[in-house]
């Protein structure tokens, strides 16, 4: 009896799920691939279907960033010119020294 109700669940509440999914993945892929065959043909041709050129593509590339303007110029950090920044060797940690005792560091 208990067998009979689990199946009888897979059967009402499982393949309904399966079965929408794999239609719902089948149905968008198609309904994409038709929006990008519509879209292709409004523009024209095919991004994919064009010829590439590798040297144009780059002269290309190289005159949208356009190298000559650019600059190399440091950032200040924003605790710069507030505060004096300690080097690590002088930022005291509250931790005492191996082998000194409490006169030694003080």
């Amino acid at each position: 009896m208990n067998r009979e109700r689990e199946r009888e669940k897979l059967l009402r509440v499982g393949v309904p799920l399966i079965l929408f999914m794999c239609g719902g993945t089948y149905f968008l892929s198609v309904g994409m691939e038709t929006k990008l065959e519509i879209k292709d043909r409004k523009m024209g041709q095919s991004k994919s279907v064009r010829n590439f050129d590798l040297e144009e593509e780059h002269k290309a590339l190289m005159d949208k960033l356009k190298l000559e303007d650019f600059s190399l110029s440091r950032i200040p950090r924003p605790d710069e010119g507030k505060t004096e920044v300690k080097p690590h060797d002088t930022v005291d940690y509250g931790v005492k020294k191996r082998g000194t005792n409490d006169k030694d560091q003080k």
